[in-house]
């Protein structure tokens, strides 16, 4: 999986969806969760199976924000699909091929 060091700018993708990315999917992309400790896990568990439950965590928490950087992605993909459907239907309609006020 590539890290990317630079934090990414949902703007673009904010204003073309009329809501704000939320924060926690603002953070688990910019920040590296931190290992969770609880001393109720750590009185029940022995040392080996806390560094395998840990290390279980850890390895879950890449790969959820390897797939949420993936759905970012895929978004601004269907954006960008979705911006060149309303440019051919806009010339479509300038043209007069597409009726105005047809919905598609």
């Amino acid at each position: 999986m590539e890290e990317d060091s630079t934090v990414p700018d949902f703007r673009d993708i904010e204003v073309k969806l009329g809501r704000k990315v939320p924060e926690s999917l603002a953070r688990s992309i910019t920040h590296r969760a931190k290992p969770l400790e609880s001393s109720r896990a750590q009185s029940h568990c022995t040392s080996s199976e806390l560094k395998q439950l840990e290390s279980k965590m850890l390895f879950l928490k890449q790969e959820m924000a390897h797939l949420r950087a993936i759905d970012v992605k895929l978004m601004q993909q269907l954006l960008s699909i979705n911006e060149g459907i309303e440019s051919i239907r806009w010339v479509m309609e300038e043209r007069g091929v597409w009726p105005a006020g047809r919905a598609a």
